[in-house]
């Protein structure tokens, strides 16, 4: 799925509500470091049926890698990277995906995602009541978070509520 298909799925999920007279809230969220703590890709990789050789060489190809800088032709020390799917390498957006695929079984939020960009939307008649709900569902991704060593960018995390006119917000 593209940026151009998410955001149509985003705005006819918030564009129903609106038709049927509810309340729609959007929570928006970055995921920090998302290509750096992927320490248990592997038990997902194997989750998914890979294993054996096939899971042997992502284990080579993700393990003890050296980086280092290159500014002017003046090299950096090398230091070693043990486990990190790496970010601009061809492999690293399908791995990713590998690795968060099962978010959006944490919760009941309609949850739509790309890259390490991740929104949760749900509707509802009552605002109170909704915000309820989906401070119940948070805490569902903030326990897959916690498991998967993964950390939300608070300072990117953002939240709407979508509602007609005339009705209440808060």
């Amino acid at each position: 799925m593209n940026t151009e298909h998410n955001l149509v799925s985003l705005v006819n999920f918030i564009s129903n509500a609106l038709n049927e007279n509810k309340y729609c809230v959007g929570i928006f969220l970055d995921l920090k470091k998302a290509f750096d703590v992927v320490d248990i890709l592997f038990t997902k990789l194997n989750g998914l049926g890979v294993c054996g050789n096939s899971l042997d060489r992502f284990k080579s190809y993700l393990s003890s890698r050296e980086q280092c800088v290159d500014i002017s032709n003046n090299l950096s020390e090398k230091l070693t990277i043990d486990l990190s799917v790496l970010q601009g390498s061809i492999l690293g957006p399908i791995l990713f995906l590998c690795f968060i695929n099962d978010l959006p079984n944490a919760s009941n939020l309609h949850t739509h995602m790309f890259a390490d960009d991740t929104q949760g939307l749900a509707t509802g008649d009552n605002l109170e009541m909704l915000i309820d709900d989906v401070n119940g569902e948070l805490k569902k991704w903030a326990v897959w978070f916690c498991a998967n060593k993964m950390a939300v960018n608070v300072s990117k995390t953002k939240f709407i509520i979508f509602h007609n006119r005339g009705k209440k917000s808060i």
